[in-house]
């Protein structure tokens, strides 16, 4: 009799230990689900800007408003995405723009396939739509002078190849890096230039870590180069791929301190996070398709488009996709975080949209 309460009594309570379980896995479900409708909703189409006559390669944000796109068409157009209507056409360069930087709330820098690094004011509102821009001397000054921002460039010279990527490093100091092997340490204010390190490479992409005063280059011979900017003389480190195609990445964001998400097309749609103070690779995120572009979205997400049409919203942390957009309109060249709701992204047929994310 006791042996058959027993085996009773075991069997409820391994049952009771069963629903336990699994009422747990559909309880967190549910909260991962609630969680999930709450920040992350179907996406929709809030506006289409079409301007450009050829591929958008790049945007960057200006303000709450404003934003900036450029293209292979040579012009670099500032956008007031809330209203949806282009309302500065910059034509600052004869070539294809190939990198644009925000410096502060008047001024640009741009670079083109010229060589020339250029510093110019996006926008003035007494201004027309049209914004063609002065002439430059070989010094750098302007025809008003290189501290005059009203309709007048600054242009920077002393690169002879492609200036790839412009990181500022304070209020009067940029950087650029150039297909020359060279990175440059600029006053952009005087329009002189105060450095020059050579690398083992072409430079493609450079970017300033938010720590020990640092910034970071990527070289053609798949090597990245870690530099003190302070005095632009002595190399920190320097790290070596073992996978050749992972080092040398065409996009790169900085999402921390020290972590930087970096890609490039050959490597099957890897997306490494490399922790920089640590020397590690942090996560790995696998796209099915070849990655174009990457962004930091908030503190645990990122965004990248892939050749195959398709957004991909990652949580870093936890490695693994939450979203994906799939949109018919051809590779996705880049992308941009307009707000806490709002992305815009740019697309191979010229055009670039704003989506509702959050």
């Amino acid at each position: 009799m006791f042996s058959k309460v027993k085996k009773k009594s075991i069997t409820l309570l391994c049952t009771v230990i069963n629903h336990l379980e699994i009422m747990d896995k559909i309880r967190s479900r549910k909260i991962h689900e609630t969680i999930r409708k709450i920040n992350i909703r179907q996406y929709t189409e809030k506006r289409n800007l079409v301007e450009h006559t050829s591929k958008v390669k790049k945007l960057i944000k200006l303000n709450q408003r404003l934003f900036a796109s450029t293209s292979e068409d040579n012009i670099i157009k500032v956008w007031d995405y809330i209203k949806g209507v282009c309302v500065n056409n910059l034509n600052i360069h004869q070539t294809k723009v190939m990198y644009i930087l925000k410096l502060n709330e008047n001024q640009i820098a741009s670079s083109a396939k010229d060589c020339v690094i250029k510093i110019s004011e996006f926008y003035n509102k007494k201004s027309n739509n049209n914004y063609n821009s002065s002439s430059c001397n070989r010094n750098g000054n302007t025809n008003k002078g290189p501290n005059k921002t009203n309709n007048s460039d600054i242009c920077l010279y002393g690169h002879s190849n492609f200036v790839n990527s412009i990181i500022k490093i304070n209020k009067k100091q940029i950087a650029s890096g150039s297909c020359d092997f060279k990175v440059k340490l600029w006053d952009f204010t005087k329009g002189t230039c105060l450095k020059t390190i050579t690398n083992t490479g072409p430079v493609y992409l450079i970017i300033k870590l938010n720590f020990k005063n640092r910034i970071i280059s990527w070289c053609g011979d798949h090597k990245i180069i870690v530099w003190y900017y302070l005095n632009f003389k002595s190399k920190s480190e320097s790290f070596f791929s073992k996978d050749k195609e992972i080092w040398s990445p065409n996009s790169m964001t900085q999402i921390d301190k020290s972590l930087v998400a970096y890609f490039n097309v050959g490597n099957n749609g890897m997306i490494v996070v490399h922790d920089f103070d640590k020397g590690i690779k942090y996560k790995k995120l696998e796209h099915k398709n070849n990655v174009i572009c990457v962004v930091k979205l908030d503190q645990n997400l990122i965004a990248s488009g892939n050749d195959f049409a398709s957004i991909k919203i990652w949580d870093y942390k936890k490695g693994r996709c939450i979203q994906t957009l799939v949109v018919p309109l051809g590779p996705v060249n880049c992308l941009l975080r307009l707000n806490k709701y709002q992305i815009a992204s740019g697309w191979v047929d010229n055009s670039i949209h704003i989506w509702d994310l959050f």
